[in-house]
């Protein structure tokens, strides 16, 4: 999909060359353009000609939202209202002007909001793949997990290759293939209902349809964590760094799997590979002082596990409980600090199977 989108670049620069074009033409290649920018992450100069083609043509929403997209990803919050304003009075009845509403109450935090929106936007255009994915995964985080799986099975049944016209950008930025995100999607929200098997049978799904690394590193993941599937994961993850060595997720989750089958020597290394790739991850350095631990080293453990401990915040209030259960720290108050003596009650609990 990159590689076709790019394809689109050289043409529309040399029509672009023609000094005879319309405004009208000129807006409508500089759009075309910007959007196969926009779709491969290039997104200064997707903005470029975001910004050209506005001024071309001020009455078109399309660009406009696009931009305000652009201006999003850049943190230019400000920006990317005006303009989602702009193609409001445009074009107020526009299905994709109210799934762009719908997610600008979204990342406010403002879910009912964003369901108004989304919800009419859905009454216009039942098929609009955007608000059929925000809307599943707003009721995902409401555990409305039967609607969340309805949307997500509209939006699977939407063709490829008509779903596939909308550019899909993950949350780093990357080109996605659309009718694969809409696989995953639905995987882990069976997941979280508490059914493995539906979930594996979409992961299954969207590797068939596209054995990328994207698709295989889902289904890797989820594979990692499966009793007596372990062997599966490590032969997606291993497809995944071959194309993508430095890929950290492949390799944490590469150690989990290698943990489950307690081959502890090896997670480490697993997971060591994480961390030269992504330093700040928290659950491979408290994922390797497990292995450490298993293996009987100590000191190794307590230091990631401490390193864990200083990345996340929020994981010293998970470990209290078993500290304080196990006897090793008195005070019912949560440290600020890690200090001689909380190291040490954290060691003593690694290594006291009733407390860990």
């Amino acid at each position: 999909m990159e590689a076709a989108a790019l394809a689109v670049v050289e043409p529309c620069t040399a029509l672009l060359a023609d000094k005879s074009l319309s405004p009208e033409r000129r807006a409508e290649l500089l759009f075309i353009r910007g959007r196969a920018y926009h779709r491969v992450g290039s997104i200064d100069l997707a903005a470029e000609d975001y910004d050209a083609a506005i001024a071309l043509t001020p009455n078109n929403e399309e660009i406009y939202l696009a931009s305000a997209n652009i201006d999003f990803r850049r943190g230019l919050d400000t920006e990317a209202l005006g303009k989602i304003q702009k193609a409001i009075a445009i074009n107020p009845t526009s299905p994709r002007v109210l799934r762009s509403i719908g997610a600008v109450f979204s990342s406010a935090g403002q879910t009912e909001g964003a369901l108004r929106f989304l919800n009419s936007a859905l009454r216009i255009d039942p098929k609009e793949p955007y608000a059929l994915l925000l809307r599943s995964q707003i009721n995902a985080q409401k555990r409305n997990f039967e609607t969340a799986v309805a949307d997500a099975t509209t939006l699977i049944d939407i063709p490829a290759e008509e779903i596939n016209r909308n550019g899909y950008l993950d949350a780093d930025g990357k080109q996605r293939d659309f009718h694969a995100a809409a696989l995953l999607h639905r995987a882990d929200l069976y997941e979280q209902l508490g059914r493995p098997d539906a979930a594996e049978a979409d992961y299954d799904r969207a590797v068939a349809y596209q054995a990328s690394p994207f698709a295989l590193l889902a289904r890797g993941e989820f594979l990692a964590n499966r009793q007596g599937r372990e062997t599966a994961a490590l032969r997606d993850l291993d497809a995944v760094l071959r194309d993508e060595p430095r890929e950290a997720r492949a390799h944490f989750s590469r150690g989990v799997a290698l943990t489950n089958l307690r081959r502890h020597a090896d997670a480490i290394k697993a997971f060591d590979e994480a961390v030269k790739a992504q330093s700040s991850f928290p659950a491979a350095f408290r994922m390797r002082a497990r292995a450490n631990r298993e293996l009987g080293r100590s000191e190794a453990a307590i230091n990631d596990f401490v390193t864990a401990l200083r990345q996340d915040s929020t994981m010293m209030r998970q470990i209290m409980p078993a500290l304080s259960s196990g006897g090793y720290w008195p005070s019912a108050e949560i440290p600020t600090a890690i200090t001689a003596e909380l190291r040490s009650a954290i060691l003593k609990c690694m290594n006291d199977r009733k407390c860990n």
